[in-house]
């Protein structure tokens, strides 16, 4: 009898190892289960979501804000690794008719790091850009003049609700056809 006791007692911790290891094989199913969901809805959200149907209005806001003239043929998105917006064919017309930017496609980039923390931050990248920035008879860039002048005029300080924009050139490369 006591033989048998004792190789019991010396079981008794293996099934509890014997247990935690079945709660780990659970949760390393459920987080695998969590990742594939989210990698799905990643895929398909593109798919279903046509963000080309925004288009004509955000051409036509930017149209209106313009002393000239912004076209663009199409709109893509995707989701893989941050948000990609693809636009396709874009060309920005000055009030004279001239060329400021064309442009075969043109990528913007936000990482979803910027976007969950509540400071979007966007890369632009442009593929076989031709920009034209001349300067007229009278000192002033043709850029300068694109925007059109405000009904009344801006405040020197920008308000506190606005969130300040900035850019800057981190490169300009000419790639090779």
């Amino acid at each position: 009898g006591k033989r048998w006791q004792h190789r019991a007692s010396a079981i008794e911790p293996l099934m509890g190892v014997r247990a935690d290891m079945n709660i780990l094989k659970k949760s390393l199913i459920a987080v695998a289960v969590l990742i594939g969901l989210v990698v799905a809805t990643l895929a398909i959200i593109p798919l279903v979501l046509d963000i080309d149907q925004y288009r004509p209005e955000i051409v036509k806001l930017a149209n209106d804000h313009l002393q000239g003239r912004l076209s663009m043929a199409k709109m893509k998105l995707s989701l893989w690794g941050h948000v990609e917006i693809t636009l396709e064919v874009v060309e920005l017309v000055d009030a004279k008719g001239n060329n400021v930017v064309a442009v075969e496609k043109a990528y913007v980039l936000m990482p979803f790091s910027s976007l969950l923390a509540g400071t979007p931050r966007a890369t632009i990248r442009l593929a076989k850009p031709d920009i034209r920035i001349i300067k007229d008879k009278t000192g002033d860039l043709n850029v300068a003049q694109l925007v059109k002048p405000s009904a009344t005029q801006a405040p020197a300080e920008p308000k506190p609700a606005e969130t300040p924009v900035s850019a800057k050139v981190v490169s300009l490369a000419r790639q090779s056809s």
